[in-house]
């Protein structure tokens, strides 16, 4: 009996006080960072009721009936124990948990290199993931955790960019939660709104910045180019990369530099002594066109004589054309030229017949009466021939049948048919002549024919010895260029060269923003007779 009065057989006091115990533990975790007075008033209050709860101070007749009665007692006691516990774990331990994450993160980023980059970045992914886990309430009440978080988050993304990574911003822009994207885009603003108070924002960043709102900033070349300016100039790690690309495209460029003006130094000199003899060829080709000067010089002394004497003669517009005088239509093309001879009013009129069908039976057919018309002596120069009054002056000339296999939907089967063509002249719509101009041309260039065959024949044009001088100049000029041809196709190779150190350049200034003002990748120009080489002009 001893022996079982020395053995705690009160389950329902000890499983109470473990619990008790539990969470006083999590308690003192978490009092330093979250706010737990009101767990702690409830858990103080549950502690108050036990202690004045007059049924636990009764004994049992045997231990067994002891344990039995406690365990009943409790029972209540460990239950609202167990939601205060559950409502803990719900509300502040993802928040503790996230403290703790973000703080082991931190750390690792103070001292950040090749070795832990890796590490950081599954942490910040476990972080991210532990943010978006927690309910849109609870972020709000824990919103200086929430944002502390961000700013880790945010600050592992400047600094992943220093070793060429992107996997952070990549796993955000994956997620696709719009409140990732927001949280992070204002501290890139936040960032900017800071650089632009130092006057530490350049251009490129200056244009995204008018440019972009809140998580449109979220692209990989402008959180490279920002990374560079807040984190990658503070990271030793960073400047020795830098410092030795730089060294490596300078070292490049340099000698693609003296490459560059060897080369163009032996062209330019090469491409003047063509230029000489290119002067000598054109001052005997300048002889030789002399000769074709006389006739074209007598040519436009002509052309001039025929263009005076024509201009004395002036040219009426004289129009001719078809009406319908039933409808006042005009039928098919109006023909109009100038003509010097005055033309009075001109009409030949056809009274044609309603279309009938064809005694044959195939097709149709009518009569068609042609008149000469006579213009009376009282018409003015704007007359023009109507209906009611061509009988009067009308000579009829003959008569004829025309037929027709179909007819078009204009042809009438019940009316006659009334066609004018008429000739005349629009006296205020005039010209000067040019009919003299070409004859006066012609012969123009026929006496400057004649006066170069005269000189060719007594020699005061030796057209022989041009001929050979020109063809010792030619071939002097096809022997420099073909001396040119081994440059021009180095500096060829020079240009594929550039291309590829530009390419290199832009490659760095990726990484290591712009390497200053003074650096350039040097600029080729080569010129000859059959190349205009241009390779990268400055950066």
């Amino acid at each position: 009996m001893t022996n079982s009065m020395s053995i705690d057989l009160t389950r329902g006091r000890k499983e109470y006080d473990s619990k008790i115990k539990n969470l006083e533990g999590i308690f003192s975790k978490v009092e330093n960072i979250l706010d737990i007075s009101i767990y702690k008033e409830e858990l103080q209050s549950i502690k108050n009721i036990v202690n004045n709860n007059p049924d636990l101070s009764k004994n049992m007749t045997f231990n067994s009936m002891q344990m039995d009665y406690e365990a009943f007692i409790y029972s209540e006691y460990n239950e609202k124990l167990d939601n205060l516990t559950k409502k803990i774990e719900n509300k502040l331990i993802p928040f503790y948990n996230l403290y703790i994450l973000s703080s082991k993160i931190d750390i690792q980023l103070s001292k950040i290199n090749i070795d832990n980059i890796g590490e950081i970045i599954q942490n910040t992914k476990l972080l991210i993931d532990s943010l978006n886990s927690l309910n849109a309430h609870n972020k709000e009440d824990k919103k200086y955790l929430v944002d502390k978080a961000y700013k880790t988050i945010y600050s592992v993304i400047m600094h992943e960019e220093i070793f060429e990574r992107s996997d952070i911003l990549a796993y955000i822009n994956y997620l696709n939660i719009p409140i990732n994207k927001e949280n992070i885009g204002r501290l890139l603003s936040l960032d900017l709104k800071k650089m632009e108070e130092e006057y530490l924002i350049d251009e490129d960043l200056r244009t995204i910045k008018n440019e972009g709102l809140g998580y449109d900033y979220l692209n990989p070349d402008f959180i490279r180019k920002l990374s560079l300016k807040t984190v990658g100039e503070k990271n030793s790690e960073y400047q020795k990369r830098k410092k030795q690309a730089i060294s490596e495209i300078t070292t490049k460029v340099n000698n693609f530099s003296n490459q560059k003006n060897e080369s163009l130094s032996q062209l330019s000199h090469n491409n003047n002594h063509i230029k000489n003899l290119k002067i000598n060829k054109s001052l005997l080709i300048g002889k030789v066109l002399s000769l074709v000067l006389i006739p074209i010089i007598t040519f436009n002394a002509g052309k001039s004589i025929g263009k005076i004497t024509s201009n004395k003669i002036t040219e009426y517009k004289t129009i001719t054309r078809t009406i319908d005088l039933n409808s006042d239509k005009i039928i098919g093309d109006i023909y109009e030229i100038y003509d010097e001879n005055l033309t009075t009013y001109v009409a030949t009129v056809l009274e044609c017949s309603p279309w009938r069908l064809n005694p044959t039976g195939i097709g149709y057919i009518r009569n068609v009466t042609a008149y000469e018309y006579t213009v009376p002596n009282t018409t003015n120069q704007d007359y023009h021939l109507k209906i009611e009054d061509f009988k009067e002056n009308a000579i009829e000339k003959y008569k004829y049948i025309e037929s027709k296999d179909i007819l078009e939907y204009t042809d009438s089967t019940t009316n006659s048919t009334i066609l004018v063509t008429e000739t005349y002249q629009n006296k205020e719509d005039n010209q000067k002549s040019t009919k003299y101009i070409i004859p006066f041309s012609i012969v123009g260039i026929s006496i400057g024919i004649v006066i170069d065959v005269l000189l060719v024949l007594l020699k005061i044009y030796d057209l022989e010895k041009i001929k050979r001088l020109l063809e010792d100049l030619n071939y002097e000029i096809q022997k420099d260029k073909l001396n040119n041809q081994e440059i021009i196709n180095r500096l060829n190779k020079m240009k594929e060269d550039a291309i590829e150190l530009q390419n290199e350049y832009n490659n760095v200034v990726k990484k290591y923003g712009t390497l200053g003002d003074n650096f350039i990748i040097p600029e080729i120009n080569t010129s000859s007779e059959t190349e205009n080489i241009k390779i990268k002009k400055r950066i």
